[in-house]
């Protein structure tokens, strides 16, 4: 008695070159089926592996079929090769034409073996059983031989076929079969049908299929359609995602007293001299004290961000690729702006601005006005370790590449390394460099044909000690983006919108607005940095 799997073997061998037997391939079934009927006994609780066997099942009961059609086929080849030789032996009217018998059907699931042990792992273990396309063929290669009586004829004719009925009718019947006319056809072995189901149906399949008529159809063949829409725009949030998150949504605004920043006044040196001169009746010989006024609340109402688009049913239901991309592509155009809009009120909320030094090089002129800057602040504040963050242009990092590039500073070519460079120098100042995309563009409304546009004379940044600014978070309203209501309906469109409430509080004592020239030697080579 077969074991499951030696049964899968012996299934994983038909349609290979070392095919099985019917009888083989029914000893395979019948163990397939005594193993469902242990794990049916077992109560086994695994439906998919139930359900897998089931199929395994019907592709062996599948095989075996083939297996007897093939058998029965080959019985009727010799069967017709030899039929025309009476047996001396046999009875008459004992004789099973081959033709009067009918082809078995398969009922059930009609599942092919090689789909079966791939739902079961097989595939590239025991078996061995692989599915190959047949190679293009020449349909013209076909060979036919017409039989008259038993004799080869030539371009035979009507006339000719008669004369060959009307001598058979005069010599009377015998015994067994009489072969009048006989037509062979004999096709390439490439242009015959394999005999199986998955090999029957890849066969015709690539006859018939687009890619066959393309190629046999030159250049009057219909072209392929490409239906993908690429969005390659991004979602990402640089300054967003640099600032702390206060959450307003429940009030869409927020109140507050400004920062306590460093007094002027409120602590003073106080001498032996001055203590000597204190008179009771003079308030302006004794210590000065500070007096605290309670501050006037300031406030902050988020802004409501949106983006909104329709588009009529066909072409969102047909063109589903397109309807999605511009999806997305909104949705970027909305992330920029949101990030402008942060940026602007950023400006609106430092407390001062200023105008870098050029030095003739862009990568000195920002390293040394980071620098100065993120000194001014920390001393105006009496800061010690507090991070500080400046918000640059994302441009500007290629514009210092090609600073460096000029100036013969090795190892620039590799962007890692020069942007390295840039980074390392700001941090070396306890500066964190953020890159928006969005700020200060070098194209405000288009590149137009002629030269590249170049990088502007200046460029603004801001440079503030973190918490200074918090980003302001009231949620979002996302409708969806199949809206539908008797209007859309009437005019056959549908309707995406989604909406965010965003803000910014300025809180703080010292932010800086600085504007810093673009110096980049580019015409002649540039000494090196520092000579």
């Amino acid at each position: 008695m077969l074991t499951l799997e030696e049964a899968l073997e012996i299934l994983s061998r038909h349609g290979s070159d070392n095919a099985p037997s019917a009888s083989e391939l029914a000893n395979a079934r019948d163990a397939i089926a005594r193993e469902i009927h242990k794990l049916k006994r077992e109560k086994s609780s695994d439906l998919d592996a139930l359900m897998t066997m089931r199929e395994t099942y019907q592709a062996a009961a599948q095989a075996v079929t083939e297996a007897e059609e093939l058998e029965a086929e080959a019985a009727k080849a010799v069967e017709d090769a030899l039929g025309d030789i009476p047996d001396p032996d046999a009875g008459s009217g004992d004789e099973l034409s081959a033709e009067t018998a009918e082809d078995e059907q398969p009922t059930g699931a009609v599942l092919s073996v090689r789909e079966a042990l791939e739902k079961l792992g097989l595939r590239g273990g025991t078996s061995t059983a692989q599915v190959t396309e047949p190679e293009e063929t020449d349909l013209a290669a076909t060979k036919t031989t017409i039989h008259l009586d038993g004799n080869i004829v030539e371009d035979a004719s009507w006339n000719d076929l008669g004369k060959a009925f009307s001598t058979a009718s005069r010599r009377g019947m015998k015994a067994g079969r009489n072969s009048i006319v006989r037509v062979d056809t004999e096709f390439a072995s490439e242009r015959m049908l394999p005999g199986k189901i998955a090999e029957n149906t890849s066969f015709i399949d690539n006859l018939v299929s687009p890619e066959a008529v393309t190629a046999a159809g030159g250049c009057c063949s219909l072209p392929t359609p490409i239906y993908e829409n690429p969005v390659y725009s991004s979602l990402a949030r640089p300054i967003r995602d640099a600032l702390p998150t206060v959450g307003v949504q429940q009030r869409g605004s927020v109140s507050f007293f400004p920062a306590v920043c460093l007094p002027s006044e409120g602590a003073a040196l106080w001498t032996c001299e001055q203590d000597a001169e204190v008179d009771p009746e003079d308030p302006e010989t004794w210590k000065q004290c500070f007096s605290v006024e309670c501050d006037e609340e300031q406030r902050v109402v988020i802004d409501a961000i949106y983006s909104c688009l329709d588009v009529g049913n066909f072409q969102a239901r047909f063109a589903p690729e397109q309807w999605e991309a511009y999806l997305r592509a909104t949705a970027a155009l909305q992330s920029r702006v949101t990030e402008v809009a942060l940026y602007n009120k950023m400006v609106a909320g430092v407390q001062t601005t200023h105008t870098a030094e050029s030095t003739g090089s862009l990568y000195v002129t920002l390293y040394n006005g980071v620098g100065r800057a993120a000194a001014a602040i920390r001393q105006d504040q009496r800061l010690d370790s507090v991070q500080l963050t400046m918000v640059l242009p994302d441009w500007v990092r290629q514009a210092v590449r090609a600073d460096l590039r000029a100036r013969r500073v090795r190892d620039v070519e590799n962007v890692e390394v020069a942007d390295a460079l840039l980074i390392q120098a700001a941090a070396n100042e306890g500066v964190r460099l953020v890159f928006s995309p969005d700020i200060v563009p070098l194209e405000p409304n288009g590149q137009v044909d002629g030269p590249l546009t170049d990088y502007p004379d200046t460029f603004q940044t801001v440079i503030f000690p973190d918490g200074y600014f918090s980003f302001l978070d009231g949620g979002t309203l996302d409708l969806g983006t199949e809206i539908r209501d008797h209007d859309l309906n009437r005019q056959n469109k549908l309707a995406a919108f989604a909406e965010s409430f965003e803000g910014l509080l300025a809180r703080g004592c010292n932010a800086k607005a600085v504007t810093f020239p673009v110096d980049i030697c580019e015409d002649v080579p540039c000494p090196p940095v520092g000579s």
